[in-house]
């Protein structure tokens, strides 16, 4: 199958909707159920993880762990990041992000109150 050939699209998912632009009725209901979710999370308070929000309560959490870890490599290994860098970006990162730095934070300070 060539590169530019349209793999067959199944029906009534978002991912038809998306990527193979399928606009039958079926493929159409699963995305405005998607989009009511998101919505309906919002309004709740909730953001998907891909969202993006400011990193400065991130970026003091990393700060404070330093002196327990040593560098900022230490931190990455320990978050399970493929490179041993830690490479969040300065002004905004994702909620997945923010939320794994908080788990590794909320984690470290307990055993170390402990």
């Amino acid at each position: 199958m060539s590169v530019f050939e349209r793999q067959p699209c199944s029906h009534g998912s978002r991912r038809a909707y998306q990527r193979f632009r399928c606009r039958c009725v079926r493929c159409r209901h699963a995305n405005t159920v998607y989009i009511q979710g998101l919505r309906r999370d919002r309004a709740r308070g909730r953001l998907p993880l891909g969202a993006r929000i400011p990193a400065a309560g991130t970026w003091k959490r990393i700060r404070q762990m330093l002196p327990e870890f040593g560098s900022r490599a230490a931190i990455a290994r320990r978050l399970g990041l493929r490179t041993p860098k830690l490479r969040l970006h300065t002004t905004s990162i994702t909620v997945r992000s923010a939320l794994r730095v908080a788990a590794l934070y909320q984690e470290t300070m307990t055993i170390e109150g402990a």
